[in-house]
Order: C-alpha cells, then structure tokens, then sequence
C-alpha cells in the first residue's frame, strides 16, 4: 500500500474520531448538566469564559456546532498526519 493511501486512512481515522468525540462529549455535558437547557441570553464573549461552549451551542446554533467540530476534528487529523508521517 502507497504511504498516500496509509496517511489518506490515518487522516480520515483521526478525523472521525475526533469529530465523534467533540459530538459525544457535548452530549455527555447535556446529559451530566440538564440545567444547560435553560441558559438564554448567550452573548457572544461568554463563550470564551464557560466550559460548556460547545455544549450551548450544540443547543442553540446547531449549524456553528458542527462547523467549529469539523474544523477542529481537521486541524486534529491534520497534524497527527503530519506527525506520523515524518520519516
């Protein structure tokens, strides 16, 4: 096998995994802390001083979740890639 195709499966691995981590871990957060469900009046810079970021906005910007998840789980997948990849 090509060490293209090895690093596309390594990438593509830590990417999933990754991005199920950030998903599974916003919903155990939910889970552990059913009062999150009731936080109204967000603003914008409390996202930076709360460890339930995620958490919030996997309840209220669904769309910005899965976004910031997906840019994360890359920038994850990517540097493992490069990581493994030196010979």
């Amino acid at each position: 096998m090509s060490t293209i195709v090895k690093r596309v499966i390594v990438f593509m691995i830590v990417f999933l995994l990754t991005a199920g981590l950030i998903y599974v871990g916003a919903l155990l957060d939910l889970w552990l802390n059913p009062w999150l469900k009731t936080v109204r009046g967000f603003q914008w810079w409390n996202y930076f001083t709360t460890r339930h970021a995620l958490t919030i906005l996997y309840l209220h910007n669904y769309q910005l979740f899965i976004t910031i998840t997906i840019i994360l789980a890359f920038i994850v997948a990517f540097v493992v890639t490069l990581v493994l990849s030196k010979d």
